[in-house]
């Protein structure tokens, strides 16, 4: 998946990003009844809804690793992208309540490159892992 701005931060507010399939033309993941699906960008109906299911606001990671970042969701702000190499969900931070679990929300981020990165500037592509 390639990390996609939605919003460039300002005074310090958390980057927005969505995740943008690398194979499936205008494919994004998103949340749904809590669990995460890759679904076509909508073109009628609710492409508000749509949007804000598939925004997430890059945060320093849970597990307290620099070298990661964590995942809050946009409209359920206290929840968290989590999650094992099977499957992903969003959680409440409550839930994600020992160091096993922090981990499971804690994701590195690959940079194309050093001058295309979000640690380092924006525009950017990464491969999340």
């Amino acid at each position: 998946f390639l990390l996609e701005i939605n919003d460039i931060p300002v005074d310090g507010d958390d980057l927005i990003v969505s995740f943008q399939s690398s194979t499936l033309a205008n494919h994004y993941i998103r949340h749904y009844c809590f669990r995460m699906f890759i679904d076509a960008y909508p073109t009628s109906g609710d492409i508000d809804l749509f949007e804000k299911d598939s925004q997430f606001y890059i945060v320093p990671a849970l597990n307290g690793n620099t070298d990661y970042v964590s995942f809050k969701s946009v409209n359920y702000p206290t929840y968290y992208i989590a999650g094992d190499p099977n499957s992903l969900e969003i959680y409440d931070i409550s839930e994600l309540d020992t160091d096993s679990r922090k981990d499971q929300a804690s994701f590195k981020i690959y940079c194309n490159s050093r001058s295309n990165c979000p640690m380092h500037e924006s525009p950017f592509q990464g491969i999340l892992h």
